[in-house]
């Protein structure tokens, strides 16, 4: 026997009957509503526990279940930064911006996304938008410099991070910002002055850091080292700062305190190939040239466009009678824009 069609309440209005649909689907809406802000507030509490991925994942359907929620775009955007999905994260706040206009929040970090994937001139275009929305906040006008300062504009940077100082007077980073742009300007006194400032306000590693490089840059090399020395004090993990002291030993030809300094930096941080490079200078130095090869070899496998340590490397090789090897890292490091390494290859090779 056929199966039986669903029965319909023949007592029912045609009115009556729409109007038991129309609570069904409100009801239904309801449920989805509901559902979706649980799992909303899932996401919250996975992010909160660094558990990024689960936290997407709820986010995911907290969308799926109310496309318009813009909280959900904007924290899915969130966790992503946070699990270094970048280009994903600048898609759910474009989202999240689109749904809830005033979310300043959302406009924030997809400048800040824009600017780690070299897209200054979008996150430019936020951070031009959040001073016009708060004129008053130091944070827009800081940002902005900092962008404009990777643009190269360094005159620009200097107004804006200018505009940022005089909104808050008492942010260490502003100052080493400024000092920054001064260096680039070459105005070294000015660049000075901020990081002393900035130091008086916030002792921290980096600044002082930043204050021993440009120690150097005026040949303080003394400065320098004592700078340096504080950074680490202050952070004993800020493998910069031993790197940094170990090129000003290198270059006093104190070649222990110089090996030693490389050893910490690279003993922190093994992926710092400029400490790498360093170390193999000294083992060349030292006539050491299998270890100064096998630096270099790590230096560049670290960083594939290392120009100076393919010429580095050519150098150790040519000691150690391997003129092909020798020839072709001057040639690479000449391709990657080192000019000295023309003349070697010019010199010495066919």
């Amino acid at each position: 026997m056929a199966q039986q069609g669903q029965k319909q309440d023949s007592t029912l209005t045609p009115e009556e009957t729409r109007y038991r649909d129309s609570i069904a689907a409100v009801n239904q809406a309801s449920k989805a509503l509901q559902e979706s802000q649980e799992s909303y507030n899932k996401g919250i509490e996975f992010f909160s526990q660094k558990a990024y991925k689960q936290a997407i994942l709820s986010f995911d359907k907290a969308i799926s279940l109310q496309n318009s929620f813009g909280k959900a775009w904007y924290n899915r955007g969130v966790a992503k930064v946070a699990s270094t999905d970048t280009k994903g994260a600048i898609v759910d706040f474009n989202k999240a911006i689109e749904l809830e206009p005033a979310n300043l929040d959302a406009r924030y970090k997809r400048a800040e996304c824009c600017t780690s994937q070299g897209e200054y001139e979008n996150a430019l275009l936020d951070y031009t938008f959040l001073t016009a929305k708060e004129p008053s906040n130091y944070k827009p006008f800081y940002y902005s410099a900092e962008v404009l300062f990777l643009m190269g504009k360094y005159e620009d940077a200097l107004q804006s991070v200018n505009k940022a100082i005089s909104l808050k007077p008492d942010n260490a980073r502003s100052y080493n910002d400024r000092a920054s742009c001064f260096r680039k300007l070459e105005k070294y006194q000015d660049a000075l002055n901020d990081l002393n400032k900035a130091i008086s306000i916030d002792k921290q590693a980096f600044i002082l850091n930043n204050l021993g490089s440009l120690k150097r840059l005026m040949k303080d090399n003394d400065g320098a080292v004592a700078a340096y020395t504080t950074a680490i004090e202050i952070d004993k993990s800020y493998y910069l700062a031993y790197s940094n002291r170990g090129v000003i030993y290198l270059e006093k030809e104190q070649y222990d305190k110089a090996i030693a300094d490389f050893n910490k930096s690279i003993e922190i941080n093994p992926d710092f190939a400029a400490a790498f490079n360093n170390r193999g200078i000294i083992y060349h130095y030292r006539e050491q040239f299998q270890n100064a090869v096998k630096d270099f070899d790590k230096a560049i496998s670290l960083k594939a466009d290392y120009g100076m340590a393919y010429l580095n490397r050519g150098i150790s090789k040519e000691m150690l009678r391997e003129g092909d090897g020798a020839c072709s890292d001057w040639q690479k490091a000449e391709d990657l824009g080192i000019k000295l390494a023309g003349k070697y290859h010019m010199v010495d090779c066919d």
